[in-house]
């Protein structure tokens, strides 16, 4: 029996993990708009504009006046279960080398994420962020908070991506290589049970 659970384990190790699926919609902004994003608040300068991309050829230039915007979208989540938020971020002064006042935050389910915010930060230049949240429900809120007076924030590469896991085909692999093990020590173990009944029959006739 041992052996038959270091075998499923063998066979799971072995199964091929698919890429974890990605929830974020248009998360580059490579359709040159806010498509699959929602945008509330503050709208003032806030464009898609490639002077602002991280990767790929377009980014998100959000730079409202006196308030605070808002940029969001509805994943479909599996509640506690663990995602990594990622993004690439930059704080971009103006002409004459202002970038005060600003704010900038990240809200998952409504809720702050650590480390994600930033209150009158000095330039800086894009970034890679990445943060480790659980969502609290089947349905999570993603939503970027940000203001900029006299500059702009560059947003970019958005991504929310759960666990990896073993691709069907992999399992189903690994499944029929178990059952031919299970299967063989079955048949070992009825063949020597019939040799041995045989052999007793066959001595007692002698």
């Amino acid at each position: 029996m041992r052996k038959l659970v270091l075998a499923l384990a063998l066979s799971l190790s072995l199964a091929g993990a698919a890429p974890a699926a990605e929830l974020v919609v248009n998360g580059g902004f490579e359709t040159g708009d806010f498509t699959g994003w929602t945008l509330t608040g503050a709208t003032d300068h806030t464009t898609v504009d490639p002077n602002f991309a991280y990767d790929g050829f377009y980014g998100a230039s959000l730079a409202p006046v006196g308030a605070d915007g808002y940029l969001s979208q509805i994943l479909p989540t599996i509640g506690d279960q663990t995602y990594t938020l990622s993004y690439a971020l930059e704080n971009v002064a103006d002409t004459d080398g202002n970038v005060f006042p600003n704010d900038f935050g990240v809200l998952w389910g409504g809720v702050l994420v650590p480390g994600s915010d930033f209150l009158n930060s000095g330039a800086f230049s894009g970034q890679l962020f990445s943060l480790t949240v659980t969502a609290p429900g089947p349905n999570t809120e993603l939503q970027f908070y940000y203001r900029q007076d006299p500059g702009y924030w560059g947003l970019d590469v958005v991504s929310v991506q759960g666990s990896a896991s073993p691709e069907p085909s992999s399992l189903a692999l690994a499944s029929l290589g178990l059952l031919a093990v299970v299967s063989f020590r079955k048949f070992r173990q009825q063949f020597r049970v019939r040799f041995k009944t045989c052999f007793a029959r066959r001595t007692r006739l002698y």
